[in-house]
């Protein structure tokens, strides 16, 4: 035992590395789950960090790491109460992690983040996917935003309300993919051309200007056209 910053004795920081991903399903089962009684909830581990993406080692316990995870609940009025419960009954450490803490300008508290499953997916996304992805939707969100949805740890999903959402956003609609290798080429035309190649906003109309006596263009064309797999891929295998 040592003793804590308030004097009192505490047990040493684990010598051994625990996986964010195996702690924090411990840290649920062992603590937050009983916490949370009978009350409806999903729980898992999931957002932007790497530990959510099963990157993290030794080295990442330096700085802002510890047990944490999200509790997805019915309401606004649920997630007050939860976590009423959870700042009393927490304790200040887990299988020597300190439960409570800070860095930077961050200060010390837990990291069980208590929210509804659509306020989560609004902040993480900007939109809600249960309601359905448009193609302007897709464009728009990050890859990083849509892995920190669809990579990570679940811990409890009883109606299968994360799951749902996790396959709706597992990968691009087929139309979304063919544009992104189109993109790609484009950018690879650009290259093999000798022409730097600027950002997004700019990128087809630098294209079109750099001349094509192959018809690249036509066949990329195709390619975002097509109607069918087949059709698609004899656009992008031309191209």
């Amino acid at each position: 035992m040592r003793p804590d910053q308030d004097g009192t004795s505490v047990p040493p920081v684990p010598e051994q590395f625990v996986p964010a991903r195996q702690l924090s399903a411990a840290f649920y089962a062992e603590v937050v789950r009983p916490v949370l009684g009978s009350r409806p909830h999903e729980a898992a581990l999931l957002g932007w960090d790497s530990d959510v993406l099963g990157y993290d080692t030794e080295r990442s316990t330096d700085h802002g790491w510890g047990p944490r995870l999200l509790v997805f609940v019915s309401d606004d009025d649920a997630a007050a109460q939860v976590l009423a419960d959870l700042d009393e009954r927490l304790p200040d450490r887990f299988r020597g992690h300190r439960v409570r803490l800070g860095w930077d300008d961050v200060a010390a508290n837990h990291h069980v983040t208590v929210t509804t499953l659509r306020g989560w997916l609004l902040e993480q996304l900007g939109i809600d996917p249960t309601d359905g992805m448009t193609v302007l939707d897709w464009l728009v969100t990050p890859q990083q935003r849509l892995l920190g949805v669809v990579a990570g740890a679940v811990h409890a999903d009883p109606a299968g309300r994360l799951a749902a959402v996790r396959r709706s956003l597992a990968w691009y609609p087929d139309q979304l993919t063919a544009g992104r290798l189109v993109r790609d080429v484009m950018r690879l035309a650009l290259l093999l051309g000798r022409h730097y190649a600027p950002y997004q906003k700019w990128l087809g109309t630098t294209f079109a200007r750099s001349g094509h006596p192959d018809d690249l263009p036509g066949h990329l064309a195709r390619a975002v056209h097509a109607r069918d797999v087949r059709d698609r891929e004899s656009a992008l295998a031309d191209a």
